[in-house]
């Protein structure tokens, strides 16, 4: 039995991971490696965003953003109002987006995705 359990998972990773080690193109990363850094330090790395959004927790709809209120939950009524930079880079066939929020009176990174282009939310 553990040895069926452990082929499943085995072939569930190689199926998870491409030739060239990446997680697949339907999979969707979370990045840390950005995590509390500035806005400005984030742009000196990344450039300029391809794209800039800005919202209201309590605007957030889809699976797309939902880890957000794992840290501003709605059921605190002041995170309804919390405000949320979300910014888009291109990494060749990847998208990556950042979320920041204000810590200080600093934009400071939240939370963060890496995905193929390919992948629809």
């Amino acid at each position: 039995m553990k040895r069926v359990i452990y082929i499943g998972c085995s072939l569930f990773f190689i199926g998870c991971m491409s030739a060239s080690g990446e997680t697949a193109h339907n999979q969707v990363s979370k990045i840390t490696k950005f995590n509390t850094l500035s806005m400005n330090k984030v742009l000196d790395e990344l450039g300029f965003p391809e794209r800039c959004d800005t919202f209201l927790i309590q605007e957030i709809v889809g699976e797309f953003r939902i880890e957000l209120l794992n840290t501003y939950p709605l059921t605190n009524p002041k995170n309804r109002k919390v405000k949320i930079k979300e910014l888009h880079w291109k990494d060749g066939d990847y998208n990556i987006t950042l979320w920041f929020h204000q810590v200080d009176g600093n934009w400071v990174v939240l939370d963060g995705r890496r995905w193929h282009k390919n992948v629809d939310f």
